[in-house]
């Protein structure tokens, strides 16, 4: 059996008031007229062709391919026009019309009559219905993005074709997306044409998709796992314009009211995505390209970003899901035009992340509580950074503008409002808090033991254990006569460089958590020209500890309590105040010409009456910083060996803050020394202890501060060398900061 069904044209209206009708849908027949129109000749919109035939036909095989039914629709060219008013009158008819209550009915699962508890009926056994095949080919969709009857963006799709072949309990979906594009057409003028591309693709073919499904009854084709997905994407290309982002997202704003469409295809997504399991996964996604003008409309210069070829595949053995994830060729880089020259400068360069993460099901609590359910481990491979003051202002300009096109358009809120206010399900109720469920005790490190308010103990185990790795990170910064490579010589200001960071991430059972951020080593090199005989601003820890150590932990149980502790060991820096005030430059040069923002006096008054209300229901946080053999050495020049230097040593710093807020400094001293004999000092200042503790109380009728402070005798000793080399210090400072100013 043939049946053959065909569609001459398609064209949708709204009629807003007699006599103006507004395009919503248009085929390219009608899109089209005089001589363009002419050249589409018979072709019709739609074009579907359904097959039938017998398993017994001679030509089943041989013809067919073995396919008992065959769907095939063609689909030509339309033109949508996606203007937010329309869409919205439409989808309101449809919602006040034909659905119950304007709010969607979920169809109710079937229950078995004469079943007391309601139990639905057990699913029908498969019926072999053979195969059945269903193609889809679209040759063209344009879609006009209009507000107030102006065009802002046109999406291109060139060609798209969706086979889905079904076979007993088996289905298998594949696809072919072709070229994508999206392209300003607001009338902004800009330098170069590809900046009017908002969205464009490397290469000719967009997507490349599959996605199948097996019965794990069929014993021989089986391959142990219930689905399989293939994805190949292309790369995507993204220019990010201020004007044009910000009137496609304003435009994406006004589509608030049809919220209750969005939170069902993503209720219908979640339940879909809990049911599945056991897939099988291998996509690759080619490197995405954002590209960032400067200014679109006077310079050429842009901000490339590669963000690298994202890849992720999984396998299963037994129990053990492992996934290997990861992005490979991060780059960043800027292509600056300096009259003829263009500088194409790096900024970051090939930076590959990979991840694996194994996760055991079944595992006996009972025997092992040792091994964690899911084991993330992340690896980075050695960041290279370097930014000049130009990158620098641009990355700044570029977060400055991001908020600025998330701002919400004018009544989008109250769209946002209206859209609440429709009937939604109700939120699943939040068990009442059980004074018996187990608490973690906040040492610096969690155990895995919990007690209970009776005093029994529960045993934990980690449901996540994750640990970064980065063997290295180093940033170089460039002051502004940085422009093309051949200055980066003379122009530098600070290297810095970490070595070893590693972070560590643990959840219990119980929902407690701790994390760990460890520190091997930290330096900052001065980079600036000259004939500096100390480079070493901070020169590396001269022991195997780690320099620095952050950890964190957090309790489970409905209101947790949380710890910070930060240990720093023996930091030493040495510098002089000209790469200081380098760097204050350096960071405040994208602020230099900002004009200070307007302040919105309700949000002032909001704010402030918001601060005077007493805060309820906090999670308690108390933090302690340890910092053992601090030492800060001033120096009065860097060109000179033999340069005399302040001193400042102290031999630990500890701050703590909780109920109370306590600081204790100990051994505290000042010195004059010559850096060619850093061992022969002369104390100016000697060694002192100090310790400060504040502790505030606030009850319903008043509130209590008690500040106690205690130091040992200060004795000052200066000569006249000492108060000279720090006159010509503070005179310096003084010297550069007039210039920038």
């Amino acid at each position: 059996m043939q049946v053959d069904i065909s569609l001459n044209s398609l064209s949708v209206y709204m009629v807003d008031q007699p006599g103006h009708r507004v395009p919503m849908v248009l085929s390219s027949r009608t899109a089209t007229s005089g001589a363009k129109g002419a050249e589409t000749g018979n072709d019709d919109l739609v074009k579907v062709r359904y097959f039938r035939v017998q398993k017994n036909s001679p030509e089943f095989h041989t013809v067919y391919e073995g396919i008992d039914q065959s769907v095939t629709a063609s689909l030509s060219t339309l033109v949508v026009h996606a203007a937010p008013e329309p869409i919205i009158v439409l989808y309101d008819f449809i919602m006040s019309t034909f659905v119950p209550g304007h709010g969607g009915s979920q169809a109710n699962t079937p229950v078995a009559a004469d079943s007391p508890g309601g139990e639905p009926f057990p699913p029908a056994a498969a019926v072999d219905s053979g195969k059945i095949r269903v193609r889809v080919n679209l040759t063209t969709v344009e879609l006009l993005l209009i507000d107030n009857d102006r065009r802002l963006a046109t999406l291109d799709l060139s060609a798209a074709e969706v086979a889905i072949l079904l076979r007993g309990n088996t289905m298998r979906i594949g696809g072919q997306l072709g070229n994508l594009s999206i392209v300003d057409d607001s009338p902004l003028i800009v330098q170069n044409a590809d900046f009017k591309k908002i969205v464009s693709i490397e290469g000719d073919q967009l997507a490349d998709f599959s996605y199948e499904t097996f019965d794990p009854y069929e014993k021989e084709t089986f391959p142990g796992v219930n689905s399989l997905v293939h994805l190949r994407f292309a790369s995507l290309k993204t220019t990010f314009i201020e004007a044009p982002v910000r009137d496609i997202y304003q435009w994406l704003i006004k589509f608030a009211r049809m919220k209750a469409l969005y939170d069902a295809a993503t209720q219908a997504a979640v339940q879909r995505a809990s049911e599945i399991s056991r897939m099988k996964f291998d996509i690759v996604v080619k490197s995405p390209i954002v590209v960032i003008p400067r200014d679109a409309s006077n310079s050429m210069d842009v901000l490339v970003m590669k963000l690298g070829e994202i890849f992720a595949n999984n396998s299963y053995s037994g129990p053990v899901a492992t996934t290997s994830a990861g992005l490979r060729g991060i780059r960043l880089t800027s292509h600056f035009h300096y009259g003829d020259d263009v500088a194409n400068l790096r900024m970051i360069d090939d930076v590959e992340i990979s991840t694996k993460v194994v996760q055991t099901e079944n595992i006996d609590r009972s025997q092992n509580l040792q091994e964690p359910d899911t084991v993330v481990d992340v690896t980075i491979s050695d960041v290279k950074l370097a930014l000049t003051q130009a990158q620098y202002i641009l990355i700044v300009q570029l977060s400055q503008a991001i908020p600025r096109v998330l701002a919400a358009a004018p009544g989008a809120e109250k769209a946002a409002d209206e859209a609440s206010s429709n009937p939604s399900p109700a939120p699943t109720p939040v068990p009442a808090v059980d004074d018996s469920e187990p608490k973690v005790d906040l040492t610096p490190e969690l155990g895995m033991t919990a007690h209970t308010e009776s005093g029994q103990d529960v045993h934990l185990w980690s449901s996540i254990d994750v640990a970064v790795n980065v063997k290295a990170i180093r940033l170089q910064l460039f002051d502004r006569r940085a422009t093309l490579e051949t200055t980066l010589r003379e122009s530098g200001i600070v290297r810095c460089s970490l070595t070893d960071s590693q972070v560590r991430f643990k959840m219990l059972s119980d929902g407690a958590t701790q994390t760990e951020i460890t520190l091997k080593s930290f330096t900052i090199n001065n980079t600036r020209a000259g004939s500096s005989r100390f480079r070493e601003i901070i020169p590396a820890a001269q022991h195997n500890r780690n320099q620095f150590t952050v950890l964190y932990s957090t309790a489970g149980g409905s209101d947790p309590s949380a710890t910070a502790i930060i240990l720093i060991d023996s930091p030493k820096v040495i510098f002089t105040v000209e790469p200081v005030f380098a760097l204050l430059e350096f960071f405040q040069s994208p602020f230099a010409q900002a004009q200070p923002a307007s302040v919105d006096v309700r949000d002032e008054d909001s704010k402030a009456s918001s601060e005077l209300e007493p805060t309820t229901n906090q999670s308690a946080l108390s933090v302690r910083l340890d910092m053992h053999d601090v030492s800060v050495s001033v120096l009065e020049r860097d060109d000179d060996p033999n340069t005399q230097a302040i001193q400042l040593t102290i031999k630990e710093i500890n701050l703590a803050q909780q109920s109370i807020t306590s600081l204790a400094v100990k051994r505290m001293g000042m010195s004059l020394m010559s850096m060619s004999k850093p061992t022969d000092k002369v104390s100016f200042l000697d060694e002192i202890d100090v310790t400060l503790t504040i502790d505030g109380r606030q009850t319903t009728d008043h509130q209590m501060t008690e500040i106690g402070l205690n130091i040992l005798p200060i004795v000052f000793r200066a000569s006249l060398r000492d108060i000279a080399l720090i006159t010509a210090i503070v005179n310096r400072a003084l010297e550069l900061s007039s210039s920038q100013a």
